[in-house]
């Protein structure tokens, strides 16, 4: 059920075989794989580079902070394979996100994002963000 299999698809890149998250600090594999992500993010901004995709992986655990990791990705005229993810994620607009000619309109996504932030919950129940 979405989108807990999407977070098993980038948990288990093949059946039955855990990904390199596997040996990090957790509980359960859910928790590994938080730990690793964190731990990538972190290592990505110490390195000056943006953590871009790893912020799916914490959009995916509902983790808001991925999301701010994402916009920068959201630019230019060609979707992203996680893109549809996202917009099931998050309350973004159809206009807001759809790709255009032109392009996304990554200055309009960058200010939803600031605007709503900060009032962004995870539901449950909805398996997605609510405002």
């Amino acid at each position: 059920m979405f989108p807990d299999c999407e977070l098993e698809t980038l948990m288990y890149p093949r059946a039955g075989t855990k990904g390199p998250w596997e040996r990090s600090a957790g509980e359960d594999d859910r928790a590994k794989f938080r730990s690793w992500t964190m731990a990538q993010v972190e290592q990505a901004i110490g390195e000056g580079r943006q953590p871009g995709e790893l912020g799916l992986n914490l959009l995916l655990l509902g983790q808001k902070e991925g999301l701010p990791m994402l916009a920068p990705l959201l630019a230019g005229a060609t979707q992203q394979r996680w893109d549809f993810i996202v917009k099931r994620l998050v309350p973004f607009s159809f206009s807001l996100t759809h790709a255009r000619p032109g392009g996304y309109e990554t200055e309009r996504i960058q200010k939803w994002i600031a605007t709503n932030y900060e009032r962004m919950k995870w539901s449950d129940a909805k398996k997605a963000f609510t405002l």
